[in-house]
């Protein structure tokens, strides 16, 4: 048996066109699934942004609060409107909106959003009539 390994062995081991083939395949497999990889975390890394939007974007809020001056200044509106009939007024700022609740003497209930614009205007919207 003869195990001596010539030169014409190794060159046709490694240096033969099926080796090159054979590495050009092993080589190629592990590009493509590199490539595979990368656009998997690339993709991976897209659907976790679109989701941190969709969560944390209605936390994130570019509203400015309500002032609590135009609040006050709504409440007083309100007081003077009719004054006779109105026990009490609560007011709960909603971010740049107030919800505001006139409580009448007769047991009634008025609500009301209350929002300024940019320019300063103040607006009470109602929201129900009689409750």
């Amino acid at each position: 048996m003869n195990t001596e390994i010539t030169t014409e062995d190794i060159e046709r081991q490694y240096l033969s066109d099926e080796a090159a083939a054979e590495f050009d395949r092993i080589v190629g497999r592990h590009e493509k699934r590199l490539r595979r990889k990368r656009l998997s975390l690339w993709a991976g890394g897209i659907a976790a942004a679109m989701i941190f939007v969709v969560v944390f974007k209605p936390m994130i809020s570019n509203e400015t609060p309500i002032d609590p001056v135009m609040v006050a200044e709504g409440i007083t509106g309100l007081m003077n409107i009719d004054s006779d009939r109105i026990e009490s007024i609560v007011a709960k700022p909603k971010g740049s909106k107030a919800i505001v609740t006139a409580y009448l003497k007769n047991g009634e209930t008025r609500s009301y959003i209350m929002t300024t614009d940019d320019s300063g205007w103040m607006t009470l919207t109602a929201v129900n009539i009689n409750q």
